[in-house]
């Protein structure tokens, strides 16, 4: 067992399936714990200490997708969109402050070329098409759902003695503070339609990231071989039409 655990100054010392094995083996097999990651949703792990990293960097850097099912690329976004119109519709609809249109005739991988629109401002004006945000207040919720921020009074008609609360998913003290502090203002209906665009919103970035992948690790796996091929590119035009300015941008 001894051989299994990790020193303080090393990753691995000892043997693996039977040979020396170091850091510099480990680093050279495996660039980054991404690349591990793949292999360990393909073969076994080799030995104890690559399954115990590859499960520390996963609960590590977790992220937000908490989503019951939101670990495959076949997150059906237009069908958790839908659900989201439907319960709009079923509740109290003078409550809030948009209507929106449900998404005819958009494949996934429609919406997925969408996000992948470098423009930001692009990227939203097929949004609001997509889902017919003709107003103001309608192209505020697609923009909550794209961005993951807002503020409560774009969502809901609320009377003006209700304090004006920003959001934001991404923020660490959403779950903690900042939910616990909407609570306190908004009704569990009104609770429920930010639970919905917050999934909504974890959707679309999953998306974004999986790409056409199934696990994150090779949708990473394939960003870091991307990279790679773009900075071995870029190292050959500087190369051949600056040789002067190389040391100082790549060995300085």
């Amino acid at each position: 067992m001894d051989d299994s655990l990790l020193t303080k100054d090393s990753l691995f010392y000892g043997e693996v399936n039977g040979k020396n094995y170091t850091d510099k083996d480990y680093y050279n097999e495996y660039p980054t714990i991404y690349h591990l990651r793949k292999e360990l949703t393909q073969i076994p792990a080799k030995d104890v200490r690559f399954l115990y990293l590859a499960l520390h960097n996963i609960i590590k850097r977790r992220g937000h997708f908490l989503y019951e099912g939101m670990y495959s690329q076949n997150i059906d976004f237009a069908e958790i969109y839908k659900e989201f119109l439907t319960y709009c519709k079923n509740i109290n609809e003078e409550m809030l402050t948009f209507s929106l249109n449900e998404i005819l005739n958009n494949s996934e991988s429609e919406i997925l070329s969408y996000l992948k629109i470098g423009s930001i401002r692009d990227r939203k004006l097929q949004f609001y098409k997509l889902m017919g945000a003709n107003d103001k207040t309608s192209k505020k919720i697609v923009d909550i759902i794209l961005e993951g921020k807002g503020n409560i009074k774009d969502i809901f008609i609320l009377g003006e003695e209700t304090e004006s609360i920003k959001f934001s998913f991404d923020n660490e003290n959403f779950e903690s503070e900042i939910y616990d502090e909407l609570a306190k203002v908004l009704s569990d209906e009104q609770l429920i339609i930010i639970d919905k665009l917050k999934e909504l919103n974890s959707t679309l970035s999953l998306k974004k990231i999986l790409g056409k992948n199934d696990y994150i690790c090779e949708a990473m796996v394939d960003s870091f071989n991307e990279h790679k091929l773009q900075l071995k590119m870029f190292k050959h035009f500087i190369r051949e039409y600056y040789p002067s300015k190389y040391f100082d941008m790549f060995r300085n």
